[in-house]
């Protein structure tokens, strides 16, 4: 018996597709460049170069540092709503 996936392979990859143009916006929005960015959230400019294209799911450690710099994860996560920053949401 073969398993189905819970999500069709297109819906994920427009669903990375707008999560990688939401967390773009997100950056741009607290100033940093993608170089700045992958390094205070431990990572490459190369891999968050993948993370702004969609090409690459980003890690959940990823996601806590982040958070810490004061992006809204929740809403980079899933709304479409252009609040990314928690300075926003008061």
């Amino acid at each position: 018996m073969a398993i189905k996936p819970l999500v069709k392979e297109k819906e994920v990859s427009a669903r990375l597709r707008k999560f990688a143009d939401r967390l773009k916006s997100a950056r741009k929005g607290i100033g940093l460049t993608q170089q700045e960015l992958a390094e205070q959230c431990g990572t490459s400019q190369k891999v968050q170069s993948g993370y702004e294209r969609g090409v690459v799911a980003p890690q959940v450690d990823y996601l806590f540092k982040l958070e810490q710099l004061g992006v809204d994860t929740r809403a980079l996560l899933f709304n479409d709503q252009g609040l990314y920053t928690l300075e926003s949401r008061e």
